[in-house]
């Protein structure tokens, strides 16, 4: 059995260098992969709860992008993909909008605001985007 000790120690230390990593090589294709198991270990202390094979299966996909000779926006979007598929949840951040939230208030007016390069113009998400400082007119109004 592994000392809970030791190994609050080396997590604690991997993720120190993990952040070490996103503050020195904030651009770096390699550091979007890393971060995203960051945010899978970091919350909630969830490095706790995955197990030996899920931490080989990181080990095998890291060693694989570093062996690559170039890495682009698709390896870094299948490693995320395999992140996820050996049971890292790299978005546990997650936000949720209440569709019922009523726009007359001054939060859900503010929320609205903050999200507007996010909501589209009632189509969802990517469907168009808010003029921003206006969040009542539409990008699409224009054309």
């Amino acid at each position: 059995m592994i000392n809970f000790h030791l190994a609050s120690i080396y997590a604690d230390k991997l993720l120190r260098t993990m952040r070490t990593m996103r503050d020195k090589l904030p651009f770096d294709p390699y550091t979007e992969v890393v971060m995203a198991l960051h945010d899978a270990l970091a919350y909630s202390n969830r490095w706790i709860d995955y197990n030996t094979s899920q931490y080989q299966g990181v080990f095998e996909l890291l060693t694989s992008l570093v062996n690559q000779q170039t890495i682009n926006n698709s390896s870094v979007e299948t490693a995320i993909l395999t992140l996820e598929n050996l049971g890292f949840n790299t978005l546990p951040f997650g936000l949720t909008i209440d569709e019922n939230l009523d726009i007359d208030t001054g939060v859900s007016a503010l929320m609205r605001y903050i999200l507007s390069p996010l909501l589209a113009c009632g189509e969802g998400v990517g469907g168009g985007v808010l003029v921003p400082h206006n969040i009542g007119k539409c990008c699409k109004d224009e054309e």
